[in-house]
């Protein structure tokens, strides 16, 4: 309970990096692994987030991770984990998460560059890159699917980084993993597309209610 208490103020911890983003438990209870120590975070508790450590929303549990205005509400039973920059990355690199299993709905700003990715998530499947949008991906063993509410993802190969397709608002994919041509591309139907946008707008208000400091941009 100390550490909780230590980590929810703020404190420091042990790490030769500096924090590259905070997450927030909105309910439930959350487990936090940071250099292979696990740490549980209950609700409107909080933490610093380096990269690679590692965020689990038990059963009936939910969380939020902000860095730098990028946004990921990770949904009961997801599991990700915050990438760490690849060997002489740029300094303006994409931020990665690595979505292991579960539901995850991403908020990314505008890039300043169109051409320029802002973050990228990533499962067994496929590559979701984006410059700026809301989407959501759910990854399974089996199979990956994204649904894009606002803006465009590009669907990019594991491997080689190949575009494998552009996914749309009002559209949705699904990727097997490793069919690095198997991504189908299908509209949204239209009660499934206003309930995520429905949902998607509210998030403010409840950011704003658990004391996150989080504000919605423009997306």
């Amino acid at each position: 309970m100390l550490a909780i208490a230590v980590l929810a103020a703020g404190g420091c911890r042990k790490s030769e990096t500096p924090a590259a983003a905070r997450v927030f438990a909105v309910q439930g209870t959350v487990t936090l692994t940071h250099l292979g120590q696990s740490m549980t975070l209950t609700e409107k508790q909080s933490a610093p987030l380096h990269a690679g450590d590692s965020v689990a929303a038990g059963a009936a549990s939910e969380a939020v991770i902000e860095s730098a205005g990028h946004v990921t509400y990770l949904r009961e039973n997801g599991h990700l984990v915050l990438a760490a920059p690849a060997p002489r990355a740029r300094e303006d690199a994409p931020m990665r998460v690595e979505l292991l299993r579960g539901l995850a709905t991403f908020l990314v700003p505008r890039a300043q560059k169109p051409a320029d990715y802002r973050f990228e998530a990533v499962t067994n499947s496929v590559v979701a890159a984006v410059r700026g949008t809301r989407f959501t991906v759910e990854a399974a063993e089996d199979r990956t699917r994204i649904a894009v509410t606002s803006g465009s993802v590009d669907l990019l190969a594991v491997t080689d980084r190949k575009v494998l397709a552009t996914v749309k608002d009002g559209q949705e994919a699904s990727a097997a993993p490793g069919a690095s041509s198997a991504v189908t591309v299908t509209p949204m139907a239209a009660d499934e597309l206003k309930r995520q946008s429905r949902e998607q707008a509210g998030m403010s208000i409840l950011f704003e209610a658990l004391g996150t400091g989080i504000t919605i941009g423009v997306y």
